[in-house]
């Protein structure tokens, strides 16, 4: 339906921008929730800065 409303370059930002925004909350929730899922907060958070260095 959005299709008929709406180019699709602008629906492809759209569904990109959401899953940027679900893959940041997710990867931020993650060295908090460590310690619930008995895994290492510190090996979390060097993967995240490992993964976003350019």
């Amino acid at each position: 339906m959005l299709a008929n409303v709406l180019d699709l370059a602008s629906i492809s930002t759209m569904g990109s921008v959401g899953f940027l925004i679900i893959f940041g909350v997710v990867n931020a929730a993650e060295p908090r929730t460590s310690q619930v899922r008995d895994s290492s907060a510190p090996i979390s958070v060097g993967r995240w800065h490992m993964n976003s260095a350019p």
